[in-house]
């Protein structure tokens, strides 16, 4: 396996590493991308594809520790303009990364655009990758409910709790359906993969793909997320799968 190198992009399968971003936690659905890239106590690395080329390349996180494949013809996003999407400029200035945070984002719709990655019955996969040092303070108490519920609720405690915030506002939540969950034990990765759907009042079943992971001496976190509509997922199921295994987290 190839891992990305400084530089730019080459038709070797290479790639490269941007600079770290992250976000705070936002309060609705635009504010949603910030909180993906909020370094609290979840982690991950995630992946996913759904093109029919035999091209990929090989992305690396900032600190080499994560290597993961994608399709060669998807449009990497720029990860400031992920970070700022639907925030003011005040709040996109505010804002602090986690310390050594890493994040890339990959669309691979024909017209790819910065909003697909919060958007939902996407006809094609969108991908996001994070990585970040892991609080010394969550080390010991991280657990693995809290790496599921790293972008949305999909432990039971988790979806309990957006149950009663809904409630609340009396609003109808999304349904929940989950597809499989298992367990991520490698030698060098502790965690959880996590396929889930959630359908919006009036509206078409998302479908999530999720890898969330620390690293064995729990002072790294990384998530590889994907998701498009459930018509996509079921088109791309199989080479979703070649992309996820091709996720690695790599021994330092």
């Amino acid at each position: 396996m190839h891992v990305g190198t400084t530089g730019r992009t080459d038709r070797t399968g290479t790639d490269t590493a941007e600079p770290p971003v992250a976000g705070r936690r936002p309060s609705g659905r635009r504010r949603a991308v910030p909180a993906l890239l909020a370094g609290g106590l979840a982690v991950a690395a995630v992946v996913l594809s759904g093109c029919a080329s035999p091209e990929y390349r090989f992305i690396a996180s900032s600190e080499r520790d994560v290597v993961v494949r994608v399709p060669w013809d998807w449009s990497r996003l720029d990860s400031e303009d992920v970070r700022k999407f639907g925030q003011s400029e005040e709040e996109a200035a505010a804002q602090q990364l986690p310390e050594g945070s890493w994040s890339a984002y990959f669309d691979g719709a024909k017209k790819p655009a910065v909003g697909h990655v919060v958007g939902t019955d996407l006809s094609a996969p969108v991908v996001l990758l994070q990585s970040a040092d892991l609080p010394a303070a969550a080390r010991d108490s991280i657990t693995t409910d809290q790496l599921r519920d790293v972008f949305l609720p999909v432990s039971e405690a988790g979806r309990a709790e957006r149950e009663v915030a809904a409630a609340a506002t009396s609003a109808k939540p999304p349904e929940f359906r989950l597809l499989s969950d298992t367990p991520v034990n490698t030698k060098t990765a502790r965690g959880v993969h996590v396929v889930f759907a959630y359908k919006q009042p009036g509206g078409q079943e998302e479908v999530y793909d999720q890898v969330a992971v620390t690293d064995v001496k729990r002072t790294r976190w990384h998530v590889l997320f994907v998701h498009c509509s459930a018509q996509c997922y079921e088109a791309r199921k199989s080479q979703f799968g070649e992309i996820t295994d091709s996720f690695t987290i790599k021994a330092k």
